[in-house]
């Protein structure tokens, strides 16, 4: 159990930046549902660099790295959770202070369906918080239901390292590089 519960940042900050996203050209899956955005054109893009993301969630902290090129961006942005797969719901709302909420529902690729609701707020260039709660119910796998509290610091690090590719993330206390788009 201690495992599985040492496992949740790392899985809630993989699933955040998109590592379990799922190509649905490549699926027989259904449309996802047209996304409702008030308030602008839809939530911005981080810069292109390096990134370090300190996901907290259940108490517990885990720090990763991943650097992001343009195509690592449109494929995994900082909302690619809430709007990943197969999505009934997609709301975004920009509010008068710049900060961004958001509300989706969408299948998971375990079963069931995620509800993840939150708001993100900072400069997106550079430094930005984001606050969200997910609830998974009816996954096949009985650790993904229930629902996860998480608050993900991001800061942009500047240029990637010498040697990394757009894509490449390393999980603080984990050995190697791996690359989201090889996913």
């Amino acid at each position: 159990m201690r495992h599985i519960l040492a496992s949740v940042p790392v899985i809630a900050a993989l699933a955040l930046l998109g590592a379990c996203d799922r190509d649905p050209a490549k699926t027989d899956e259904k449309p996802a549902a047209k996304t409702k955005v008030t308030g602008g054109e839809g939530p911005p893009a981080r810069q292109v660099g390096q990134w370090q993301h300190v996901v907290t969630a259940r108490g517990q902290s885990r720090t990763m790295t991943i650097c992001l090129d343009k195509e690592t961006e449109q494929r995994v942005s900082w909302l690619s959770t809430a709007d990943a797969g197969d999505c009934s719901t997609r709301e975004y709302s920009r509010q008068a202070d710049g900060t961004w909420t958001f509300y989706t529902v969408c299948k998971t690729n375990v079963g069931g369906e995620t509800t993840t609701s939150g708001a993100a707020k900072g400069d997106f260039t550079k430094d930005f918080t984001v606050i969200a709660t997910m609830t998974t119910v009816g996954a096949n796998v009985p650790q993904a239901n229930g629902t996860i509290d998480m608050v993900v610091q991001l800061k942009h690090l500047g240029p990637c390292p010498a040697g990394h590719r757009g894509g490449d993330y390393q999980v603080a206390g984990v050995p190697g590089v791996k690359n989201v788009m090889d996913q």
